[in-house]
């Protein structure tokens, strides 16, 4: 049996204290992360909720605080402070790989060709990351395109809200997927998922081929 997924038209809403609404299409990108990886994509959220809701609000995007036009163009850029993503000691290391592989994962979005002005497909990373090498500084820099901003701010297209500290809770990044599964589709009194579906939900196509993996 096939989810449909019913999307009525948004009314503007003020941010809840504690809670992340997260576009449906990035879900399907965080299914590719580690747990660590979500754990710094729900920071980058966090960080767009105040945003999002001013978009709701009729606010313009080119107002909105968050972007900042440099000489390279508009980019979003938000601070990160390690403690917030991991309380390990040596947990740095561990940051600047997670960081790494998200800026270099490809990955595809629909956008507008800023040279012929033509609907394309953008294939890149997420953002570029700014690790210090030193080692009092514990903040991370993080700078994010304009289309790609636009494709986290967008919840017209449906959205799941989430409490994030699920992500930093559990040691399993398996349950935060079915987390968000669930938190996606609270409002329906039941789910039917072929196996095959919930495996593609949880990116793990193509592995435990008998029931009994």
């Amino acid at each position: 049996m096939k989810l449909v997924k019913h999307v009525g038209k948004l009314a503007p809403v003020s941010r809840e204290a504690g809670v992340i609404r997260q576009p449906n299409r990035i879900n399907t990108i965080a299914r590719r992360f580690s747990l660590l990886q979500n754990r710094i994509l729900a920071q980058l959220m966090d960080a767009l909720q105040g945003e999002m809701s001013q978009l709701e609000n009729g606010t313009p995007h080119h107002q909105l605080s968050l972007f900042r036009s440099t000489a390279e163009g508009e980019r979003v850029v938000v601070h990160i402070a390690l403690k917030d993503l991991s309380k390990r000691a040596n947990h740095y290391e561990d940051v600047k790989k997670a960081l790494t592989e998200m800026a270099t994962i490809p990955i595809e979005m629909e956008a507008i060709d800023p040279y012929s002005g033509k609907k394309a497909t953008r294939v890149g990373g997420l953002f570029t990351a700014y690790i210090p090498e030193e080692s009092y500084i514990r903040v991370i820099t993080i700078k994010i395109e304009r289309d790609i901003a636009l494709h986290l701010l967008d919840l017209k297209r449906g959205f799941t809200r989430f409490t994030p500290q699920v992500a930093f809770k559990t040691n399993n990044n398996y349950t935060f997927i079915i987390y968000l599964l669930l938190c996606r589709w609270r409002d329906q009194s039941r789910i039917e998922l072929s196996i095959q579906e919930f495996k593609e939900h949880l990116g793990i196509e193509g592995q435990y081929e008998h029931n009994k993996d």
